[in-house]
């Protein structure tokens, strides 16, 4: 089983965060790559403002069988569900002082 797939989704969840249109989303690598399809190597959680706590879980084969679509990363669950993920980009800004007379 090829595994390169899987471990550069995995690495843009520790590089870049995950926003699952909920600030409070955490993703957490709970596994290394060992080869096997059913390995469960990524949780992501999160609680609704109701208070209701959420977590999908993803195994290599979800994330080696990954695709973009439409700027949305979309990738099969455990379950077999597909999970659309959105990552913002963070851009840095320069604040450029002017001395003023």
């Amino acid at each position: 089983m090829n595994t390169g797939k899987c471990c550069n989704i995995l690495a843009l969840f520790e590089t870049y965060r995950v926003c699952l249109r909920n600030e409070d989303a955490i993703a957490t690598i709970v596994s290394k790559v060992c080869g096997e399809s059913d390995n469960e190597v990524l949780y992501l959680s999160w609680e609704s403002e109701d208070g209701d706590e959420y977590c999908v879980k993803f195994s290599e084969g979800g994330l080696n069988g990954a695709v973009v679509s439409d700027g949305m990363l979309v990738m099969k669950d455990i379950e077999g569900d597909d999970i659309e993920i959105e990552f913002q980009e963070i851009k840095m800004h320069y604040l450029v002082s002017e001395e003023l007379d």
